[in-house]
């Protein structure tokens, strides 16, 4: 579940692990909607590399987490200093309206 060795930036890694983790999914239960909750990580707000010192190019990346670990994730987007990680529910970016209509169906 891991990107390609070789990847030439992060669009690319993240690429690989949704296909990859896209067929094991659907190859282990083809028909069923996990249970889970969408989060959001905005890695240019993470401060831990430096980054903030450098021209922003603005971006985000969802995960799914299942049920089970929710109260994990939520423990940890309430100790994160620089706000880089939250619940879909509670930030407005483009992808949630699009997530919403879906949802609604």
């Amino acid at each position: 579940m891991a990107p390609r060795p070789l990847s030439t930036n992060r669009w690319d890694a993240v690429d690989d692990i949704c296909e990859f983790r896209k067929y094991e999914l659907v190859k282990a239960a083809p028909n069923v909607r996990p249970a889970g909750r969408l989060l959001v990580y905005f890695p240019d707000e993470d401060l831990t590399d430096g980054a903030a010192e450098s021209p922003r190019r603005p971006g985000y990346l969802l995960a799914w987490v299942p049920d089970a670990l929710a109260a994990v994730a939520s423990a940890g987007i309430d100790v994160n200093p620089e706000q880089c990680i939250a619940w879909l529910t509670d930030v407005q970016v483009g992808l949630r309206s699009i997530i919403d209509e879906v949802e609604l169906r």
